[in-house]
């Protein structure tokens, strides 16, 4: 995921080897359980006190994200399985979706960026898909921290097992996580830090200043998590 607008037009009907197509079957292994609950021993480990808010705002959602993240992989399937983006208010079902048919990065549309940039009250949620199965990259990361109105960030993978959330919770602190990602986004920039694994340094870094991170795997295979490399 980009924040950088570029024209792309043309479907690209070749779907590349390393990329997973979505299938109608994996979407329909999307689990209506989702994050939270499963996983309340992980997230006191990692978000601490807000472990109770996490979970009785996740509560409120849980219909509405889980439709949205089922909707997100029938439209990429619709774009050939490439990376697609969907924009959600929270608290309503308005959602706006895009997708440049590029395999390795979505990019947020002109009318998207001007909501977010806005100085009204709504808040919202992100989601979008990687067809190589890995976890949020660097710049997912740094898209999340960057839009003050984006408070949750979710990501499927094209194969449907696993899906991941990053989440600004009440305790969320943001001129101590604005200035950390500054300082990594400068590094990466001076090649000081490998941008590749950084995405999930930076994510622990945050959790003591109310950033949340959690995942669920909603089907069993041979693998062992998501894909560490990055998008």
């Amino acid at each position: 995921m980009n924040n950088v607008n570029i024209d792309k037009d043309k479907v690209n009907n070749t779907i590349p080897s390393w990329v997973t197509p979505i299938t109608d079957e994996n979407i329909g292994k999307l689990k209506r359980q989702y994050y939270y609950e499963e996983n309340k021993s992980k997230l006191v480990k990692y978000c601490g006190e807000d472990v109770d808010y996490i979970l009785n705002e996740h509560k409120k959602q849980n219909s509405i994200l889980f439709t949205a993240t089922k909707e997100l992989m029938k439209k990429a399937k619709d774009y050939n399985s490439a990376e697609t983006l969907v924009l959600m208010q929270n608290g309503t079902r308005r959602a706006d979706y895009t997708s440049q048919y590029d395999y390795e990065n979505v990019q947020f549309k002109l009318g998207m960026k001007k909501v977010l940039l806005d100085n009204g009250e709504e808040t919202y949620t992100v989601l979008h898909n990687h067809p190589n199965n890995s976890n949020f990259s660097i710049q997912d990361v740094l898209t999340f921290i960057g839009y003050s109105k984006i408070t949750q960030s979710i990501l499927c993978t094209n194969s449907c097992q696993y899906t991941a959330i990053l989440l600004k919770t009440n305790n969320y602190k943001s001129f101590e996580v604005n200035l950390i990602t500054k300082i990594i986004s400068f590094l990466i920039s001076k090649d000081i830090l490998d941008r590749h694994g950084s995405a999930s340094r930076l994510i622990k870094l945050l959790y003591r200043f109310g950033v949340c991170y959690n995942e669920l795997m909603h089907y069993a295979d041979n693998t062992e998590g998501m894909d560490s490399s990055e998008n």
